[in-house]
């Protein structure tokens, strides 16, 4: 009977020691798969009270916690041992590039490079409630509305 208390108190104690480790290492680490939630919750309604309700909603479902302890036990600590966090988003550069710069009348010229050198010219113009691009012969292509 003591053998087998005593192989119990081993594993408990090998088990705290893992944890302790894994999770020592955790804490510096981003937080992706959080930032991510807590993003989403921001993007759902502008309204901070309903925020608030998902926010709250998400603790008890525990959608938070759950991320949190994914973070601490997995992306943190991957991210901390390799260098790379596995929840970044991945970006491939295309090879297009934008150059941008304020006019003096208050708008911003926007040139747009592809990889094969082929450039388009833009005017972003500031208008009641949203932002427009006209392109270098002044036809609209593209207007955003302000939330």
């Amino acid at each position: 009977m003591k053998t087998q208390a005593s192989r119990r108190s081993i594993s408990r104690v090998i088990g705290v020691t893992f944890l302790c480790l894994v999770s020592s290492t955790a804490c510096f680490g981003s937080f992706t798969t959080l930032h991510k939630v807590y993003a989403w919750n921001r993007s759902v309604d502008p309204d901070k009270w309903a925020q608030w309700g998902i926010f709250t909603a998400a603790i008890i479902v525990p959608v938070y916690p759950s991320a949190t302890i994914f973070d601490l036990m997995f992306v943190n600590s991957v991210e901390f041992w390799s260098g790379k966090n596995p929840m970044a988003d991945a970006t491939a550069d295309t090879g297009e590039h934008i150059a941008m710069q304020l006019q003096s009348d208050g708008t911003v010229g926007a040139t747009v490079s592809a990889p094969d050198g082929r450039a388009q010219h833009y005017t972003l113009v500031r208008e009641p409630g949203a932002i427009s691009a006209y392109d270098e012969h002044g036809e609209l292509a593209a207007r955003s509305s302000a939330p």
